[in-house]
């Protein structure tokens, strides 16, 4: 078979004709339809998902009001910034989420991310924050640029939860007993706790603790058999609602109409429609006025990172329910990314997919994207038309460490541990990285480890020898890059027994790919396989392979085994 130049041309992209494609397939009626999924969820929407939808709404609306609160204060906000942030991703989140299991929200994640920078410079930087994430996220989507999500292993996933979770615990420890501390750092916490223990409140230490108790047993009230199944279930789902009302109630009774009493509590919720405004992109802290540049360089890392992270959780959340059903993630970051911008018009916080949210959705029977509708709604009505005080910092402490310390899987971390220690090592790195330096650093520098073992691994790719005879045939496995090339060469010229191999065959059977460097390499080793008085052939290669090697010099052809089917 004769080899031909037409064999090895190197296929470009028609970058014209994928435009035009692009350009018509976004003027569709389909690709409106896809870009709006809410509006084949109305044209199909049946009766009988009426009752199961609500159903659905209210009871997440029961673990989304006080977990909101509760974050926002995590976040160091007023408990109106969570729940903001919980009815406008919902309302969005309809409009343009294909998932009808999803629940974006606020979380504590996102919350201690972005607690420090509410410490240092005030509330209107949360706005900002969530301002930039939604621009970063909607970005990735409508560049198509979801599968920078794959860098991001298993091993570091699990670093970050543990080592956020711990974090989040930590920083409830302290309002769990009545203390205070600016400090958000997880060492100096402790650090406080045990040079302060004078300072605990008895009674807020007494709720804090009773308040966990209490979340516990409830949850344990779905093993009660001789209970309906039905109330079992919404005794367990409402155990937030359930201990955030009975912490009023104790507060209510113990505190005077100075709004004094022995319990510490959170700023009042008065009822308010939101106003929506343009995020302002300066702000003014402690008479110093920052401009949007001075806010970039403030938020350093993070600007990457917490976008990042939110891509992060709401992918693997989508993904956990897909239950086989395709996962759209380009449409995914685009409702994300609008849940985020939508929420930086008014005084919100950054949101993403919540697992314990989504999880309690699923669990619920939801059967369309109208769920969030509901839940939104009785979020906005909870905004408007209730007034909310007496809310006590321990009880909402509470129900952030019970919400949290399930994150920590040691089953998941043991079995890193068993199937591959180095992966265990990444898993390490990323949880004292994001304890040591923070979530943002810490997350940054996992990537970055399993990033450096990755090149690591492909500098040096399996290759196997086998002689027969006078020939050395060799066997590279896998993709060949730059990495490679002065590894690959090295290799094959030590294993060369000068005066007794006449013939070096490079069988390219299992080579999928070569860059420019490594075929410079190939260049190089053929003048030195003269100098060996050896002849290099190169067998079973793919066209679309040996072309690159074709293209740098005509020479290569003649090298090509003619009986080989891939020639």
């Amino acid at each position: 078979m004769v080899v031909t130049d037409e064999k090895f041309k190197e296929q470009l992209p028609d970058l014209p004709k994928i435009l035009l494609k692009k350009a018509s397939e976004l003027c569709s009626v389909t690709s409106i339809k896809d870009c709006f999924p809410c509006i084949n969820t109305i044209r199909n929407y049946k009766s009988e998902y009426i009752f199961s939808d609500i159903i659905a709404g209210l009871t997440v609306a029961l673990q989304t009001i006080p977990q909101s609160i509760a974050i926002a204060l995590v976040a160091g906000l007023p408990p109106s910034y969570g729940l903001n942030s919980a009815y406008v991703s919902c309302f969005m989140y309809f409009l343009l989420g294909p998932s009808k299991d999803c629940v974006i929200s606020p979380t504590t994640i996102l919350a201690v991310m972005v607690s420090f920078y509410v410490s240092s410079y005030g509330e209107a930087i949360a706005v900002i924050v969530t301002f930039l994430s939604g621009v970063i996220i909607l970005s990735m989507g409508l560049l198509n640029l979801g599968f920078l999500v794959r860098f991001v292993s298993v091993p570091v996933v699990n670093g970050f939860v543990s080592a956020a979770a711990l974090s989040i615990s930590s920083l409830q420890i302290l309002p769990l007993l009545g203390m205070k501390s600016g400090d958000k750092n997880f060492f100096s916490i402790y650090g406080y706790l045990f040079t302060h223990l004078s300072e605990i409140k008895v009674y807020d230490a007494i709720l804090g603790i009773g308040s966990i108790i209490g979340l516990l047993l409830l949850q344990e009230v779905k093993k009660i058999e001789f209970l309906p199944k039905t109330l079992r279930s919404y005794i367990c789902l409402s155990r937030n609602a359930t201990i955030m009302c009975l912490g009023i109630c104790i507060a209510f009774l113990f505190t005077g109409e100075d709004y004094t009493g022995p319990f510490a509590l959170a700023s009042p919720i008065t009822p308010k429609f939101p106003s929506f405004t343009f995020p302002s992109l300066s702000l003014m802290s402690d008479g110093v006025q920052f401009e949007f540049t001075d806010i970039l360089r403030i938020l350093g890392y993070s600007i990457i990172t917490l976008p990042l992270v939110a891509v992060l959780e709401h992918t693997a959340i989508v993904k956990s329910f897909a239950k086989g059903k395709q996962v759209k993630p380009t449409q995914e970051l685009f409702a994300l990314g609008m849940c985020n911008l939508a929420c930086s018009l008014t005084k919100t916080m950054p949101v993403t997919s919540s697992f314990s949210r989504t999880a309690l959705n699923h669990a619920s029977g939801v059967r369309t994207t109208v769920g969030c509708v509901v839940t939104g709604t009785l979020v906005l009505l909870m905004i408007t038309c209730f007034e909310v005080k007496y809310l006590p910092k321990a009880t909402l402490a509470a129900i952030i460490i019970c919400a949290v310390m399930f994150l920590i899987e040691p089953g998941k971390i043991l079995k890193i541990w068993r199937s591959k220690k180095i992966d265990f090592l990444v898993f390490l790195v990323t949880f004292i990285g994001c304890l040591v330096l923070g979530q943002d650093l810490g997350i940054l520098l996992g990537i970055a480890l399993n990033l450096c073992l990755i090149l690591f691994s492909s500098a040096k790719p399996d290759i196997e020898f086998d002689k027969e005879g006078t020939s050395l045939i060799v066997s590279p496995k896998g993709h060949l890059s730059y990495s490679a090339a002065e590894h690959f060469k090295d290799t094959i010229t030590s294993n060369i027994i000068e005066g007794s191999t006449n013939k070096i065959v490079i069988d390219g059977q299992n080579i999928s790919s070569i860059d420019s460097t490594i075929a410079f390499v190939f260049r190089e080793m053929m003048k030195d396989f003269e100098q060996y008085k050896c002849t290099l052939v190169l067998e079973n290669w793919k066209a679309k392979t040996v072309g690159v090697l074709c293209r740098m010099d005509n020479k290569f052809k003649d090298l090509v085994d003619n009986k080989s089917p891939s020639a």
